[in-house]
């Protein structure tokens, strides 16, 4: 293919951007900041608890009752809190108040979980306070081969650039034809276990296309960010692609997830 010169327009600049602790019978290893996955909790970690908040991940397996049962204990192995759950058969998430207990960021705490089989899982968790920066996610566009006659082939590249939150991250990327209402390609996911640049997505189609990419912490704080790849039909007789983030996002997006 004879290669044809590219001109980038930037509309905006963007860039794809109970035991007391000191008693603990086990080193306090690194702590898990995201939502505690109760079914493979492990005894040998002390997990984060946010601001009062113990956020939780449960698969429930046998769906006779509709609640489960949670203890909270202080290091002296006291219950301060008991907590029916509700949960419904398969993936559960709780977020479990415990601002109104006296809590110690000084201790470490356990809590003890109890199905309707009478099966326990029990973990440590300590408070922590801390003001955290939410998620934020850009896309960077890299042009490859670009032409706006129709028919003739083009090639660009895009990569999200993840930061601040919580990892691991989820992400979905999303190609949308001109008039929003159909996927170019089948949406994409992946899990990026850091912050920072994901994997490559490939577009070949022409312009115009809405390119969007969301992504969700381990938290469940989300962002999003779209651009829109249009020719610039003015400058006739060059091949000059606008770049343009856009803010209000298309409705099959949220139908899709």
């Amino acid at each position: 293919m004879t290669s044809k010169r590219i001109f980038v327009v930037l509309v905006i600049s963007i860039f794809f951007s109970g035991i007391a602790s000191a008693q603990l019978p086990f080193e306090m290893t690194a702590k898990v900041p995201y939502y505690i996955d109760v079914n493979t909790a492990d005894q040998l970690k002390v997990y984060e608890m946010r601001n009062g908040i113990l956020s939780l991940q449960y698969q429930d397996q046998i769906g006779y009752s509709k609640t489960v049962a949670l203890q909270f204990f202080n290091w002296k192995k006291e219950l301060l809190g008991f907590f029916s759950l509700e949960k419904e058969f398969g993936l559960n998430h709780f977020s479990v108040d415990l601002t109104t207990l006296s809590i110690d960021e000084t201790q470490t705490y356990s809590c003890l979980l109890t199905d309707e089989n009478g099966k326990k899982y029990e973990w440590y968790v300590k408070p922590v306070t801390k003001n955290f920066v939410p998620v934020t996610v850009n896309i960077v566009a890299n042009p490859l081969y670009l032409t706006c006659k129709t028919g003739d082939q083009s090639l660009v590249q895009f990569y999200g650039v993840v930061s601040e939150g919580r990892p691991p991250y989820t992400l979905h990327w999303y190609i949308m034809n001109e008039s929003q209402t159909d996927f170019l390609y089948q949406p994409k996911e992946e899990e990026v276990k850091t912050a920072g640049q994901s994997s490559v997505v490939e577009v070949d189609k022409d312009p115009a296309y809405y390119v969007v990419l969301d992504v969700t912490d381990a938290c469940g704080a989300t962002s999003r960010k779209m651009i829109y790849m249009q020719c610039d039909v003015k400058k006739r007789g060059k091949n000059t692609l606008v770049v343009q983030p856009l803010d209000k996002f298309p409705e099959i997006i949220n139908k899709y997830r």
